[in-house]
Parts: C-alpha cells; structure tokens; sequence
C-alpha cells in the first residue's frame, strides 16, 4: 500500500500553509500504515485459523470411542472441519439405511447449530472436563467445552461396542407439565427480545416458554392493554426433548430473577418406566429432583 505523496516544501522560507501540509500528510501516512498493519494482522489471523483447523482435523482418532450423549466431539472431514461440540445423541434408524452404518448428531458449541447425520469416521473426541453436579446441563454460550462430557469415560477394547449410555433428558422425549410463578411479573419491555415468547421459543430451540398474559389499564389517555410474563411453563403440551430444560430455566433466572421470586414446578416423565423428576428453583438455582419409587415392603426400584 503507497504512502500518501510528500508534499512540496520551500524549507527556506516556510509559511503555515506548508506546515499544515505536512500535517496533513504526516497525518495520512499514519493511518495508511496502521491501515496496513490492521490487513496483514487479519490475513495473519486468518492463516492462523486455517491452520489450527488443519491440525485439528489432522489429530488423532481413537478407535475404542463410540459417541454418546454429552460426549465432546469434532468435525474431522467436510467444510464444517474443526466445528466442535457435544453429541447430542445417535440418529434414528432412517439414516443407517444408506450403509446400515450408525449416524449421530452434534450440537456445536457456543449456541449451535446441531450438524445430524454424522459417520463415525467423520468424528473424532475431544478432551474435556466434565462438571462434578451431573453430565453437562448446562447449555452455555461458551466454546470452551468445561460443561460436556469426556468421550474418555467411553473408550473399550479396539472393535468393541461401548456400552450405550442413555441420558433421560438427551436420548429420548419427556412429557412436561406445570408452571414456575414469576413474582412480580416482568414487563413486556424486558421480554419481548428474550427469545422466550410463546410464538418463538420453539424456534429458538428452547424448551419452556413464558406464560403471557393481557390485561386492561386504565390510564389518563384511556384504556391500553398490558402484556406481562407471569410464569415459565413447557414449550408445548406434546412430548419433546427437554435435554436443556434446567439451563433455560436457570437462564431466565439469572436475566430477570433480581428482585423477582420464583415458585412452584415443572414435572416430567420419560419413555422409561420410573423416569419420574422435577424442576424447582432453590435459592435461586434451578434443580433437577429425580423421584424415589419405594414399594410396600420398603424395596426401591423399578
């Protein structure tokens, strides 16, 4: 990139025109080189990027990993190499009829998308740190991957099947009910661009909803209608998978829990017999409760 050019100067006998002149050009040459320096820093940046994800597509695979839920993971092969995140779960039989190979689904980190269809050979685990309270819940906006589970909890023997690990809330549907009050109400001027209104949560990928109600009051300039959030209730009354209901909620905790309080619950059943549990809000955390069955002569259990 030419520098600016130079002006034409009599240094004999100078007057404040020409210093302003070189002014100027001194002034343009800066940004014209930092202008410079901000293009190289980004081809630099991007040669960087290209690079990593080479090397990470390049890495290691270990052929004693089956993918399971929670399980951190990358794309090795096609245009989305190096997109990493957790294994959602293993598709339904409909994509295995191509090659009666397995398929699976990953959830790519830092809010998604979910890439489905994905071979084994087109996978490769990443390491990660798997929190102490459970399997990685919580859906965070972070790439850093500290909230998914470790693939290496998964590995067996060279060409045996690991054992398949079903998580209630990630492998299957649950029907949820029930309502957590919001106490006072939240205002429509701090929820409408929440991504929690009932006619978009479920398009946002979320799995409950904010419950809306319209009143009527009655102000110096007539009667005008009022729209408030008055409790967190199910994305829908049909079967879903709720696999990041306790991060949703907690979400909305945390945005609009100052000085509100948050009561009630939400009750879900799995497709498996006993999957029985509740979602309550406990000083300020949202808590999974699994159910205890106890039978007449004090055995637990299915």
């Amino acid at each position: 990139m030419p520098l600016p050019t130079f002006p034409t100067l009599r240094f004999a006998d100078i007057n404040d025109g020409e210093l302003g002149a070189l002014a100027a050009w001194l002034r343009d040459s800066l940004a014209t080189v930092q202008g410079e320096q901000a293009r190289r820093a980004a081809v630099r940046d991007q040669v960087l990027r290209a690079c990593l994800w080479q090397m990470t597509a390049a890495g290691p695979d270990d052929p004693r990993w089956t993918p399971q839920p929670w399980d951190a993971a990358r794309i090795a092969a096609g245009p989305n190499v190096g997109r990493q995140g957790f294994i959602v779960r293993r598709c339904p039989d409909g994509c295995e009829q191509v090659d009666g190979q397995p398929r699976w689904e990953l959830y790519i980190a830092g809010g998604g998308p979910v890439w489905t269809c994905l071979a084994r050979e087109h996978l490769r685990p990443v390491a990660a740190v798997r929190r102490d309270d459970g399997m990685g819940r919580a859906r965070c906006t972070y790439d850093c991957l500290c909230c998914m589970g470790d693939p290496r909890r998964h590995l067996t023997t060279a060409g045996t099947p690991a054992k398949t690990v079903r998580s209630p809330r990630m492998a299957y549907d649950s029907q949820v009910s029930g309502e957590i009050t919001i106490d006072p109400p939240l205002p429509w001027a701090e929820i409408r661009d929440s991504g929690y209104l009932p006619g978009s949560a479920w398009l946002n990928n979320k799995t409950v909803k904010l419950r809306v109600v319209t009143d009527e009051v009655d102000t110096e300039h007539g009667l005008l209608l009022r729209q408030q959030a008055v409790g967190i209730v199910p994305v829908t009354e049909d079967s879903y998978n709720a696999h990041s209901l306790v991060a949703d909620v907690q979400q909305l905790i945390d945005q609009f829990g100052g000085g509100r309080t948050f009561a009630g619950r939400l009750n879900g059943c799995g497709d498996d017999a006993g999957d029985l549990w509740r979602l309550e809000v406990r000083d300020g955390r949202a808590v999974e409760v699994q159910a205890r069955i106890v039978w007449p002569d004090g055995s637990e259990g299915v």
